[in-house]
């Protein structure tokens, strides 16, 4: 996969409500058993890709604010790296697995709304120059690949998976 390539604060905010919109329609045209019908992918359902999304969003959420506290964030979290993926996927996916789905709807609107707060609230620098804060400034990209990385780009990822899931199950949503 390649990199998300960068965008302006305004098409970045943009394109991740767009993008969030799509992954929102798609999962509200689904009954509450297909969202936690466990054959999507190892035993994994829709109801746990809204909590996976939702973990990076709060990841990215926190990295920012810490950002933007004039401290420098652990990426993804404290006492990890990004080398550590699969182990907090499959960590958070065991947390996660026997929430309600309503729980993780919940969780996950407010997730968004909270995140795209602290997007929104950014500059056009801050978004855009590479160098707007160390803890991505050695990765040589702005803050606006590390948004789509975790958000818009994150939510066509699994819009897609899901969908291909539904078209191969070929039965009504």
């Amino acid at each position: 996969m390649t990199a998300p390539r960068a965008l302006a604060r305004r098409e970045l905010i943009e394109t991740t409500h767009a993008s969030r919109a799509a992954f929102d329609a798609l999962l509200d045209r689904m009954t509450p058993a297909r969202l936690s019908d466990g054959s999507l992918d190892g035993g994994r359902s829709a109801k746990d890709v809204i909590a996976h999304v939702t973990l990076w969003e709060r990841f990215l959420r926190v990295a920012i604010e810490t950002s933007l506290r004039g401290e420098t964030p652990d990426w993804p979290e404290p006492g990890s790296t990004i080398a550590d993926l699969d182990k907090i996927n499959e960590r958070e996916f065991l947390a996660s697995r026997g929430l309600p789905l309503e729980d993780i709807r919940r969780d996950a609107a407010d997730s968004f709304a909270a995140t795209m707060r602290v997007i929104e609230s950014l500059t056009e620098e801050q978004v855009s120059d590479p160098r707007a804060f160390a803890w991505i400034a050695d990765r040589g990209f702005p803050l606006s690949v590390m948004v789509r990385a975790n958000m818009d780009e994150h939510y066509d990822e699994h819009t897609e998976q899901i969908t291909a899931w539904l078209a191969q199950r070929q039965a009504p949503t």
